[in-house]
């Protein structure tokens, strides 16, 4: 995309039906509570909130609260320790054990030979979680400094060093102690001056402070049918908040990302953050592609920077673009939250809208708006919406539903002849309008098939 081309009326665009498909995702899911964003450059161009921050007493989530974010906190702390190799603190290729002289294990003599850059790219060998370790359900704490050295000492790595990636949670923890040791400050203080003060995030810390528990959405166990969600406590994560203790919400993550972009230097430099985020490792499937401390995918035709997390009750996902700096949030208070599905179909959405915004001006349709909305024939639903000029449907179940959208050519005032589309739909059929005495849509046919809106069908299921 041409850097000269103005992109907000194609992100209005996606970000209305983004808007529209995240509260149908609500409605018809069975996920508490969705707090979304759309950052462009430096801009938060969405900020919303869906459903409830607190099942139990009916609490509506504000996009305010803050969630636990977990395995985002790797990229803050690879982000830390990139500031440290800026400052000629250390490198991406030394021991760790080289700053960290208790990182040996009389098991297991390949741990010596671990790097900072193994550490942050998942092919250190380490354990994922250590031994027999009872915190992602809430059973034990999470480890502190002196139990994290222990169990290093006292175990022998799945694989050597440098020979597979398998992604751990002692990784990032290892770094954190790393950062304590070459800075001579604690973690915390170290993430707070370097990343959150020149930020001004001012909901984001590295780990639970009761002093913000009233500004916290409340994490929920996964659906159970006839049964009540459970509901879990806040925790500490002690020497784990590294790998996963940070919590934070949709604004301060938009100017986190926003940072991110490689035009901005308020954290790393430009060069920095290329390394950070190009591929560092493969798997042999070619599945899984890591940068440092970050995933990297593909969205359709876009290549896609990120992580995932996922904290009891909570589960999260950071996603952002660099070709036409576009960032997306998802924040879910529920652990079948799903968040990166969700938030892959809004980057789907933002990048095909954009990218082929101009192909949808040739069937220009007057008074446009008239004509949007959502409609269901009681099996299934069916979205109408504006891009560009032109009007394009499209059935909401699936991860991409821009792949094969109706596009519509307007015949008559209340007609539309469906040009393009899935072959097993109603290409080359039509779709036409029915409005009531005070204009409002009362149905549509698509080919053969009644739609009705599909806020008053609800109203009227609810009523009965």
């Amino acid at each position: 995309m041409s850097k000269t081309i103005d992109l907000k009326p194609r992100i209005q665009d996606a970000i209305a039906i983004i808007d529209s498909w995240l509260e149908y995702t609500k409605i018809m899911g069975t996920v508490p509570g969705i707090a979304a964003a759309v950052v462009h450059k430096d801009e938060i161009v969405f900020n919303k909130a869906y459903g409830f921050s607190n099942l139990s007493t009916g609490k509506q989530l504000n996009k305010d609260e803050a969630f636990r974010i977990a395995s985002i906190s790797k990229t803050f702390t690879a982000i830390s320790i990139l500031q440290l190799v800026e400052k000629g603190k250390l490198r991406l290729d030394d021991r760790a054990s080289d700053y960290l002289e208790w990182l040996v294990s009389k098991n297991d003599k390949s741990i010596e030979r671990i790097t900072v850059r193994q550490l942050l790219t998942h092919t250190s060998g380490m354990r994922r979680d250590g031994i027999k370790n009872g915190f992602w359900i809430l059973e034990e704490d999470f480890l502190n400094k002196d139990q994290l050295i222990e169990q290093i000492h006292d175990t022998k790595n799945p694989y050597p060093n440098n020979e597979k990636f398998k992604y751990s949670n002692f990784g990032p923890s290892v770094l954190g102690q790393l950062i304590e040791k070459v800075t001579g400050i604690t973690y915390k203080e170290y993430v707070e001056v370097n990343i959150i003060k020149p930020l001004g995030l001012k909901n984001t810390g590295p780990d639970y402070d009761r002093s913000n528990a009233s500004r916290m959405a409340t994490g929920h166990g996964r659906y159970i049918p006839g049964k009540q969600r459970e509901e879990y406590p806040h925790v500490k994560t002690h020497a784990m908040s590294p790998a996963t203790g940070f919590y934070s919400n949709t604004e301060d993550l938009c100017k986190y990302i926003a940072a991110q972009f490689l035009d901005n230097d308020k954290l790393i430099d430009r060069e920095s953050k290329k390394e950070m985020q190009r591929v560092q490792w493969i798997t042999d499937d070619d599945e899984i592609k890591r940068g440092l401390g970050c995933g990297i995918w593909k969205v359709d035709d876009a290549k896609v920077i990120g992580h995932s997390g996922g904290f009891p009750g909570f589960i999260t996902q950071i996603s952002w673009e660099n070709k036409n700096q576009l960032g997306v949030i998802v924040l879910t208070n529920s652990w079948d939250g799903m968040a990166a599905e969700l938030a892959d179909t809004m980057f789907h959405f933002l990048n095909h809208i954009v990218e082929k915004y101009d192909d949808y001006q040739e069937n220009k349709v007057s008074n446009i708006n008239k004509y949007t909305g959502r409609f269901t024939m009681h099996a299934v639903e069916v979205d109408i919406r504006k891009i560009n000029q032109e009007l394009v449907a499209f059935y909401l179940e699936g991860n991409r539903p821009l792949t094969k959208p109706y596009r519509l050519k307007q015949i008559s005032e209340n007609e539309f002849e469906i040009l393009s589309g899935s072959e097993y739909g109603y290409i080359g059929e039509k779709i036409s309008y029915q409005f009531d005495q005070k204009g409002k849509i009362k149905r549509i046919h698509i080919g053969a098939m009644p739609y009705d809106p599909f806020d008053s069908v609800m109203e009227k299921l609810r009523d009965n």
